[in-house]
């Protein structure tokens, strides 16, 4: 039995360290060049797995080099890979230009992610897990699958979150209403919460979520996150942290915030893990250096 299983991409991310962003047309040196693991799903993985959470990936990662590196990864981190599937494409990868500041550009070659489908999420696998969590792939195989899983999980009593992501929240509230009918939590940026609803107001952007959606989680950054759930929502500031790079900051918080709820923890006390997480994660360069583990977490 898992705590929490996941749905999503793994991919490889590159970093190009740069004094500032270049404008169209421009070049700029990279002063260095970093390698990291990532991919939403997979740092929400293994951000689960050091909370102490018993946790499963399920998603397509390509028999290369790279994928390898992801798998030994899971590996070491804890996580269970049962449920991956190894086919012969090019394991995702992510780009992402970061200036001094840590402003970001980023790109992303999606690859062997997007190959998942309806045929390979086995109903088992969805009933060995008390949680959910879906995070965003564009294929429409793929989208057909986290469908799939959603259905599942609601039927077998699971608790679902999904994390949007760009990808997901540009497809609108309209085209993505199966999938969010039903779902506890919902983890989007405030930006992809415009995206989705078409509303730039937040407590407003949710309210129209919440027909759908039983809690909405939005990340605010530098200003924390606002909660919204049976109507009604609240503030929950930040920690004080140095910013560093805030690529799988969101992932991290994610990961901490469902690790409040199935610790039974109330959803004000899982919003002040969350920001701790991702406080912590900001730390560190790429998604996964600055890992938060559960004593961390849990320190006063």
């Amino acid at each position: 039995m898992f705590d929490v299983l996941t749905i999503g991409a793994a991919n490889t991310d590159f970093f190009f360290n740069v004094k500032t962003l270049p404008a169209v047309d421009e070049e700029v040196e990279a002063g260095s060049i970093d390698k990291k693991l990532g991919g939403s799903a997979a740092n929400f993985a293994v951000g689960c797995s050091k909370l102490n959470l018993k946790t499963s990936f399920l998603g397509c990662i390509g028999l290369d080099s790279e994928g390898d590196e992801l798998m030994q990864e899971f590996k070491n981190s804890g996580v269970d890979v049962s449920f991956v599937k190894r086919l012969r494409a090019r394991t995702g990868r992510f780009v992402v230009m970061v200036d001094e500041d840590a402003n970001k550009k980023m790109t992303v070659f999606v690859g062997a992610n997007n190959l998942l489908s309806k045929k390979m999420i086995p109903v088992k696998a969805i009933k060995s897990a008390k949680f959910l969590h879906i995070t965003s792939l564009s294929s429409d195989s793929a989208f057909e699958a986290l469908l799939f899983a959603k259905t599942i999980a609601k039927e077998n009593g699971l608790l679902v979150s999904i994390d949007p992501g760009h990808i997901l929240s540009e497809m609108g509230l309209e085209k993505l209403h199966d999938l969010l009918e039903g779902v506890d939590f919902i983890f989007p940026s405030k930006l992809g919460l415009e995206k989705l609803t078409g509303f730039a107001d937040v407590e407003t952007a949710c309210s129209t979520l919440s027909g759908l959606v039983k809690t909405i989680v939005v990340t605010l950054g530098n200003e924390g996150c606002f909660v919204y759930s049976g109507g009604k929502g609240f503030l929950v500031k930040p920690s004080n942290a140095q910013v560093l790079d805030t690529t799988g900051a969101g992932d991290a918080f994610a990961a901490a915030f469902v690790y409040g709820v199935l610790k039974d923890k109330s959803l004000r006390e899982s919003a002040v893990l969350a920001n701790k997480a991702a406080g912590i994660s900001i730390g560190g360069k790429g998604a996964r250096s600055a890992q938060v583990f559960e004593k961390d977490l849990l320190a006063k």
